[in-house]
């Protein structure tokens, strides 16, 4: 699943509407899979968000995305 938030509040609201979905579906996030990729000029740090990892680089759907297009190109089309 990608989940794309604007700031710490939706954050914390999208991991309520998660956690209330799971309690009814018996799903839940796999908190050490999770990966967050800040984007836009935000002063988000680690701390922000619990336990989940911030990364560079993220993989979603077989496409690599990032703000390093050398990076990004490299895994993408090599």
């Amino acid at each position: 699943m990608t989940c794309f938030v604007r700031d710490k509040e939706s954050y914390a609201s999208l991991f309520v509407i998660l956690e209330s979905f799971g309690s009814c579906s018996g799903l839940r996030v796999n908190h050490e899979k999770t990966e967050i990729l800040v984007l836009g000029n935000s002063t988000l740090h680690e701390k922000d968000f619990n336990d989940h990892r911030v990364c560079e680089i993220i993989k979603i759907l077989g496409v690599y995305f990032g703000y390093d297009e050398k990076q990004r190109n490299d895994l993408n089309f090599r």
